[in-house]
């Protein structure tokens, strides 16, 4: 290769920078593939699959659970066997595609628990009656709601928010209002604890509850629908693989008659299952929406190189190179983003590892950035033999013009 000929090296150059730019664009193009997830497994009674498809722009999937006995998938409120599907850019992985993604973890965003404080009898002397089996009662909704679900970052708080609200009180149709006016519930105290020691085989928690937030305040209900709530920062229990989160609380009631209740509160806890994601997994994850953004810095940067390079006759080193580290950071870190991905999709998915495979577009992704690659390695040489040959064409002495005759002859 002739180094002392700039202008066809440069045009040389240039044409691998150009290829490597055609390359990307077909990379990045919308039906392109870059990688492909499909993997059925077991939890208990409950099959689940995941199919998705992913390109540099966002992905398509489709999540099917079918239960054997075909009833409540965690208390989550959906029948045993249902479907979703949808198609996602990368910056809408939040909202209802955690929401979707939630249902394979059994993880909800929110959760209700029914809490009753039951009242004694109705006098004897009095005109109301109570045929039903049990004492009556007041009821509760309280609510757990996440702010994030199925994973939540190992350092650091979310926000848990817990919601109450008087949803009914016995008897209620059969007094007056001279009587309606004693009726008195408060809330003096709310937990918030967590499920610890999870099984995954069984799906269920073995282990203690541990207690992760705590809040005295007194919140007073007396009409049905009235509604208090209180925030809690949680931070996710170490050593856990997963946590149950759930709310209790402590109350008293005063009745129509002016009584304390006959029995303290009493409820079903149905937890929020979420599940750790740790830092690297999270930086590592980062790399799948980034692919995008860093091929198309690095197209703008080497067709700006390409221009100014071929106008100015010598190779622009300091375009070339960051587009060439930029083009080879976009599918390196996809990759790793991808397997990632998978990491935290084998804590419920068994085998999610082998449901993965690599589509046509992170190749042509490698292929351009090798290409770019080559061009900045071309674009150094070129440089150094610029340097190594004199001073630039820019900053070169001018060519002695040979003296005319008649000036010899003076």
């Amino acid at each position: 290769m002739d180094l002392k000929r700039p202008s066809t090296l440069n045009i040389i150059n240039a044409s691998v920078m150009l290829l490597s730019i055609i390359v990307l664009i077909v990379s990045i193009v919308p039906w392109t593939t870059w990688a492909e997830f499909d993997r059925t497994s077991s939890i208990a009674t409950v099959d689940y699959r995941l199919q998705a498809n992913f390109d540099a722009v966002g992905f398509d999937y489709s999540i099917e659970t079918r239960s054997a006995g075909g009833g409540i998938i965690g208390g989550g409120g959906l029948g045993g066997n249902f479907s979703r599907s949808d198609s996602k850019i990368y910056p809408e992985v939040r909202g209802e595609f955690l929401d979707n993604i939630g249902i394979l973890y059994d993880s909800y965003r929110s959760k209700v628990f029914p809490y009753e404080l039951k009242m004694r009898s109705p006098p004897q002397d009095s005109d109301v009656t109570w045929s039903e089996v049990g004492n009556p009662a007041v009821t509760l909704n309280v609510s757990l709601e996440s702010d994030l679900i199925p994973w939540w970052p190992e350092s650091g708080k979310r926000e848990l928010k817990v919601v109450i609200e008087l949803e009914d009180i016995d008897l209620l149709d059969q007094v007056g209002e001279q009587l309606r006016k004693n009726i008195n519930i408060q809330i003096n105290r709310v937990y918030v604890k967590a499920k610890t020691g999870y099984d995954r085989e069984t799906g269920e928690y073995t282990g203690e509850d541990v207690t992760l937030g705590e809040r005295e305040d007194t919140m007073t209900f007396k009409d049905i629908g009235d509604r208090r709530s209180i925030s809690f920062d949680i931070g996710f229990p170490e050593g856990n693989e997963a946590a149950g989160f759930y709310v209790e609380v402590q109350g008293n009631m005063t009745d129509f008659w002016g009584r304390p209740e006959l029995s303290p509160l009493s409820g079903k806890a149905n937890p929020i299952n979420v599940y750790p994601m740790s830092t690297p997994v999270l930086v590592r994850g980062f790399g799948i929406p980034l692919a995008l953004p860093f091929m198309i810095i690095s197209g703008i940067l080497a067709l700006i190189a390409v221009v100014i390079g071929t106008y100015q006759d010598r190779p622009k080193v300091g375009l070339v190179i960051p587009a060439a580290i930029l083009a080879l950071i976009a599918p390196v870190w996809f990759t790793v983003g991808m397997n990632a991905a998978v990491d935290l999709l084998s804590e419920r998915l068994s085998g999610a590892e082998q449901g993965l495979a690599w589509g046509p577009g992170i190749y042509l992704a490698y292929a351009g950035a090798f290409i770019m690659v080559g061009a900045a390695a071309m674009a150094i040489a070129l440089q150094i033999s610029r340097k190594k040959g004199g001073v630039s064409k820019e900053t070169a002495e001018p060519e002695k013009t040979p003296e005319v005759a008649v000036f010899k002859k003076l």
